[in-house]
């Protein structure tokens, strides 16, 4: 096996965490509707605790993307 293949093979799968983001921001939003739905009281804080929710995972995916941009690199 060539460096440069094992390269973009351990790029590749220095990406599947973003399945799991994927996954959780998916999670989170759904349960954000279904609570919306439930108690249209109690908007504002659930949606805050979501965009802050959402914003860790998100910084997952970043670190993910970059740590797969310099193992390619």
């Amino acid at each position: 096996m060539d460096v440069s293949t094992g390269k973009m093979i351990a790029g590749a799968l220095a990406l599947l965490p973003l399945l799991g983001v994927a996954y959780g921001l998916s999670n989170i939003f759904s349960s954000l509707f279904k609570a919306t739905a439930q108690n249209p009281v109690a908007k504002d804080s659930m949606s805050n605790m979501a965009v802050i929710g959402a914003g860790l995972l998100e910084s997952v995916a970043l670190l993910a993307f970059v740590i797969a941009i310099l193992i390619v690199i």
